[in-house]
């Protein structure tokens, strides 16, 4: 809902809105982990068959990459602003993409 939100009032910039679209998505990185791991959680399945441990393996990974993207939002938002205090005559106006 709160994506939704962001995609359709256009209270911020779009980049600040597209890293918050971004991150809000993200929350479903762990609840997508869990349900992948709970089986190996309560036991049903054992580190025994290379085709589970695919499964394991991919669980971990969207852990970890939650994780990291969590730690280093606020370096990343603070870039953003950073940048949009550096065009501040006209950054809210105009598009600086690379190019």
């Amino acid at each position: 809902k709160c994506a939704f939100i962001i995609i359709k009032v256009r209270a911020f910039h779009k980049n600040l809105s597209s890293l918050a679209l971004v991150l809000i998505l993200q929350y479903a990185e762990p609840l997508i982990a869990k349900v992948i791991s709970w089986p190996y959680e309560t036991g049903l399945w054992t580190l025994k068959d290379f085709s589970l441990n695919f499964y394991f393996f991919i669980s971990g990974f969207l852990k970890l990459h939650y994780a990291i993207s969590m730690s280093n939002i606020l370096l990343v938002v603070a870039i953003e602003r950073s940048l949009a205090c550096y065009f501040l005559n006209d950054y809210e106006k105009k598009n600086h993409d690379s190019g």
